[in-house]
């Protein structure tokens, strides 16, 4: 009798050991094997259920075996801790891939880049057809954007910090205002500290204005300081600073993608060769090292400058100089 009761528990725990193995081998086959078979995208919303998750991963991933899937999620609790947010389920994951992402929240973050020379216009252009970002500033006047984001000018032109930015599906094109401003804010003020002490300006501000200029006049970063040396020279003597690229600026949609000598006439704000100091505003959004060539600008004899066609330019120190210059780069061509 005891032998037999002895004999049993031993199969029984035969069974038991043969039931561990076969759920242990079910678990590494169907838990830890690849299942999703090309990147799938799927946003948890506030509210998505454990059956939402898994009805989408079997309906759009082909998701197998959707039941062991939502057992093994069940026993992990993941179904109280699904993280609202975009994710990426990469090819290859496996369902313990899949639930180790909702579960640790690892949202899928986007990039937004501000380019260098971009206007305020291009980049509320690039934001707006953003299908990922939230929009909630489009119906504001440009003075109206720059005081939601805090600043005290009556445009956000030359303000924003040409980087790339990351971000999750809903972020605001508020926030990603506000943070390619401060990031200017911080860029801005770290050069000025550092400014070279014979530059005239009274505040950054004036200094934002000439790094726009050499950011769209400067294409060799050995001419950088160069340029911002010649702007600055052509104010202190009180010369028209003549730059093509404020008066294409003050022509706006105007502009046809060549500067015509009717275009020199016409009366902007922004149109140099007719009005003496600088423009009112920014003209585009300068990178770090037009920022630090406007604060740290070569003293030169140049008071012209040409481009060759190439990237670089002809510098002239007289008139005669520079018409001949522009004969031969301009004129001739």
């Amino acid at each position: 009798m005891i032998r037999r009761k002895l004999q049993r528990k031993q199969w029984l725990k035969i069974i038991f050991l043969l039931m561990v193995g076969c759920i242990f081998l079910m678990w590494l086959y169907c838990f830890e094997t690849p299942v999703i078979h090309q990147d799938f995208y799927y946003v948890i919303e506030q509210g998505t259920s454990l059956s939402d998750l898994t009805e989408a991963l079997h309906d759009e991933a082909h998701l197998p075996f959707p039941f062991l899937f939502h057992l093994f999620a069940r026993l992990r609790m993941a179904d109280h801790h699904l993280k609202a947010g975009e994710y990426i389920f990469p090819e290859d994951s496996s369902m313990n891939d899949i639930l180790n992402r909702v579960v640790r929240g690892e949202v899928l973050y986007r990039d937004f880049t501000i380019v260098d020379g971009w206007t305020f216009k291009q980049v509320l252009a690039e934001l707006n057809k953003n299908i990922y970002i939230q929009h909630e500033i489009g119906y504001l006047s440009p003075a109206q954007m720059a005081e939601k984001i805090g600043c005290p000018y009556k445009t956000l032109e030359g303000l924003l910090y040409p980087d790339t930015y990351r971000y999750t599906r809903g972020t605001t094109d508020t926030a990603i205002l506000k943070w390619a401003y401060q990031n200017m804010q911080t860029a801005l003020n770290k050069e000025w500290m550092t400014r070279s002490l014979n530059t005239p300006y009274k505040t950054p501000y004036e200094a934002l204005i000439v790094a726009s200029l050499v950011e769209k006049e400067a294409k060799a970063e050995n001419e950088r300081p160069i340029i911002a040396g010649i702007i600055l020279k052509r104010l202190a003597k009180h010369m028209l600073l003549q730059i093509d690229s404020t008066v294409i600026f003050g022509l706006g949609d105007a502009y046809q993608g060549k500067l015509k000598r009717v275009d020199l006439q016409k009366k902007t704000p922004y149109n140099t060769y007719l009005r003496y100091g600088l423009p009112p505003t920014p003209i585009a959004m300068p990178s770090e090292r037009s920022i630090a060539a406007a604060l740290h600008p070569v003293k030169t004899d140049a008071l012209y400058f040409v481009s060759k066609g190439d990237g670089t330019h002809q510098f002239s120190a007289t008139l005669e100089e520079h018409h001949l210059a522009v004969d031969k780069y301009i004129r001739d061509k």
